[in-house]
């Protein structure tokens, strides 16, 4: 089974910096909230120096950057 961290990864060795936030569907924000051992309530956690923000209309299989 992969991690969602993995992925997070992978996406900043592939996009670089300049970024500052992951927008994730509700569901993997709950997963990444596991593997990071973070309950965060308002809906953002961090990782890495880049805040991962939850936002309802993201499909299950898609993390954004911006």
């Amino acid at each position: 089974m992969f991690k969602l961290t993995d992925i997070l990864d992978k996406m900043l060795i592939e996009f670089g910096d300049g970024y500052t936030e992951f927008i994730v569907s509700p569901d993997n924000y709950d997963k990444l909230s596991n593997e990071l051992f973070d309950e965060c309530p308002i809906g953002e956690l961090s990782y890495k120096g880049l805040t991962i923000v939850k936002m309802d209309g993201i499909e299950e299989n898609k993390i954004h950057i911006r």
